[in-house]
């Protein structure tokens, strides 16, 4: 088999490659692709696109509406009401020191978006399965062996205070 012919000429670097050097459909090479991206991410308007894409295919979760949440929220944790932490890596969306989006929880029978929850809250209700009956295990367990001799009610009380 002619392995010349296979080979194409990248339309960015104008370099002579190989037909396993480009994705499927691009007329420019892996790595001209790649710097391209890089270079487009760094825009703060192509990243906010591109994080309403993702939020709209994963959830049905139109701009609008995720901001409305946003603010009748207040930017806060459904569950704790915090803000969330500093990150201290960076990530594709978020520099380091900058404080991450809220999490969109959503049931994972149903897709239906319920609230925004900060990481720890969101990662705590994934690692309980979002189960009901577990979760009242674990407060019941918390409130056992908490060091306060509080009742079962009167941490209701405190918890419904709080809201």
């Amino acid at each position: 088999m002619d392995t010349e012919s296979d080979d194409i000429v990248c339309t960015v670097c104008k370099e002579l490659k190989a037909q396993t050097e480009f994705y499927s459909g691009n007329k420019h090479c892996k790595a001209c692709k790649k710097r391209i991206d890089s270079e487009r991410l760094k825009d703060p308007l192509v990243r906010k696109k591109n994080r309403e894409i993702q939020i709209m295919r994963h959830y049905n979760l139109p701009p609008e509406k995720h901001k409305k949440m946003i603010s009748s929220q207040k930017n806060s944790c459904a569950i704790c009401g915090g803000k969330g932490k500093k990150r201290e890596k960076a990530t594709l969306y978020c520099k380091v020191g900058t404080i991450p989006a809220l999490s969109i929880d959503h049931c994972h029978e149903t897709g239906n978006v319920r609230a925004l929850l900060c990481h720890q809250c969101n990662s705590g209700l994934g690692h309980f399965g979002d189960s009901v009956p577990v979760l009242v295990r674990a407060l019941i367990y918390l409130i056992k062996h908490n060091r306060y001799s509080y009742s079962i009610l009167t941490w209701v009380r405190v918890i419904l205070r709080r809201r």
